[in-house]
């Protein structure tokens, strides 16, 4: 017979669970698109630090990277993880927002830089975006980059456990402009 306590007890360890699994960020704002059966939150890779060093904030990551010889976040999160994480890079494009606003499912709550990137055009940086922003879950970006169409890319390194855990976040989406066509481009349409 099954108590009422142990399906209490089973009710808070799977909600700690869902809870845990939603813990991390991921773009709503243009809408990210997943793999089936993905996660949407999860890390794409995890691996230790590969200096030597302290490594507790992105302001101490940002210190040593460019003398590793990585002249940006990307460069660094290239090779770890799939290129665009557990996302489609193949999704539907999605309309750039008309606010300029990137929205987010939650807060990014570890240390660490993250970036945006519009086609081959970095648009957004920081050292420390939960530092940076805090509880907050969207920050407007300069879409401006991206011309007719583009692939958004959001990179975010996690510093965990003071450092010595270090996880990958990649999302990408692809983008179209919703800017109306001048009537000079029409003109020139050849039918």
């Amino acid at each position: 017979m099954v108590s009422t306590g142990m399906i209490a007890s089973l009710a808070l360890a799977g909600a700690a669970c869902i809870n845990h699994v939603e813990g991390h960020t991921y773009l709503t704002q243009p809408l990210a698109e997943f793999k089936k059966g993905a996660s949407k939150s999860s890390w794409v890779a995890e691996f230790p630090p590969p200096w030597s060093g302290t490594f507790r904030t992105g302001a101490q990551y940002a210190a040593v990277a460019p003398k590793k010889g990585y002249k940006d976040l990307k460069s660094f999160l290239d090779s770890k993880g799939p290129t665009c994480g557990n996302t489609l890079s193949n999704a539907k494009a999605k309309a750039i927002p008309k606010d300029g606003m990137l929205k987010f499912a939650s807060s990014m709550e570890h240390p660490g830089p993250c970036e945006i990137w519009l086609g081959n055009t970095r648009a957004f940086h920081n050292d420390d975006c939960e530092k940076t922003f805090g509880s907050a879950t969207s920050f407007k970006i300069d879409f401006s980059a991206c011309k007719g169409n583009c692939m958004l890319r959001f990179y975010w390194l996690g510093l965990q456990d003071g450092g010595k855990r270090w996880q990958s976040y990649k999302n990408c989406v692809p983008l179209k402009s919703s800017k109306l066509r001048s009537l000079e481009e029409v003109e020139d349409v050849t039918v």
